[in-house]
C-alpha cells in the first residue's frame, strides 16, 4: 500500500500544532503497516470513505485495494469532521 495526501489534507496537516501533527503522522504510518487499525471505521453517510480517530482529530480517507492506495482526503478536528 502507498499513501497519497490530497492538497487539502496536506494543508490540514501543515496547519496543525507540532505535537498533533506528529501524532497524526504516526497514526498514518501505523495505518500503512496495518498495525493499530482499531480506530478505523467506515463512515455510513459517505460511500467508500473511512475515518481514523487520533485523539480529537479525524483522518478521512478512501482505500483502493485494486491500486494499492490509501487516499487521505481531509484531516479535521472532530467538531468539524462530520458536517
Amino acid at each position: 500500500m502507498r499513501l497519497v495526501l490530497s492538497k487539502r489534507a496536506d494543508k490540514d496537516l501543515l496547519s496543525m500544532e507540532q505535537k498533533d501533527r506528529q501524532r497524526v503522522q504516526e497514526a498514518i504510518d501505523r495505518l500503512l503497516l496495518g498495525i493499530g487499525t482499531a480506530n478505523v471505521v467506515k463512515i455510513k453517510t459517505r460511500e467508500e470513505q473511512w475515518r481514523l480517530r487520533v485523539g480529537d482529530w479525524r483522518i478521512l480517507f478512501e482505500i483502493d485495494n485494486a491500486e494499492g492506495l490509501i487516499l487521505v482526503h481531509r484531516i479535521m478536528h472532530r467538531r468539524e469532521a462530520y458536517r
